[in-house]
């Protein structure tokens, strides 16, 4: 059953569609629509530009988590996006987007980052480039391009003689 109330309703014939326990209220017969009269999901927003806001209050320091939106299958999380604050906690004007699964034995790993100046870490918490990855790297087909110089340095950014690179073209093996 799709229920709603319009703008233009003072009441709906004293009824209430949500239940209270305590301090929490809850609905459970059927879908909640914002902005249309026919909502298909558990929650349906419709409007030209929707947008949900979910804002946390209590972060104090770098790394507090704002607010998240998790995944749960049969009552057991599996993946989540959390929102984090970010390093300037004086203004609290910026903050970091963490991508986080759960492993079978529920430990949960980031297994990608954005950090507030909008470098990617996959495999790393704290990426200190545009792309920073921590494990291995496949590319099954395609492409790696640079429109300058393409460089394959050392982990301290400084070619030396005794560095190796391997370069093979049309070939499976390196």
């Amino acid at each position: 059953t799709n229920e709603y109330i319009t703008n233009n309703s003072t009441t709906i014939n004293n009824y209430s569609f949500f239940t209270s326990t305590g301090n929490d209220i809850y609905y459970t017969l059927g879908n909640v629509g914002i902005g249309t009269t026919t909502p298909s999901t558990k929650l349906h927003i419709k409007d030209g530009t929707p947008r949900v806001l979910i804002e946390g209050t209590a972060a104090t320091s770098e790394d507090d988590e704002i607010s998240r939106v998790s995944g749960v299958w049969d009552d057991s999380y599996v993946a989540e996006i959390r929102f984090l604050a970010g390093n300037d906690t004086s203004n609290k004007d910026n903050g970091k987007i963490e991508f986080r699964t759960y492993e079978a034995d529920g430990v949960t790993g980031t297994r990608m980052i954005i950090n507030e100046v909008g470098n990617v870490g996959i495999g790393t918490t704290s990426p200190g480039e545009k792309l920073e990855l921590n494990g291995n790297f496949l590319l099954n087909t395609g492409n790696i391009r640079s429109s300058g110089d393409l460089n394959l340095l050392t982990d301290d950014g400084t070619p030396h003689a005794e560095d190796a690179c391997y370069v093979n073209i049309n070939s499976t093996a390196a």
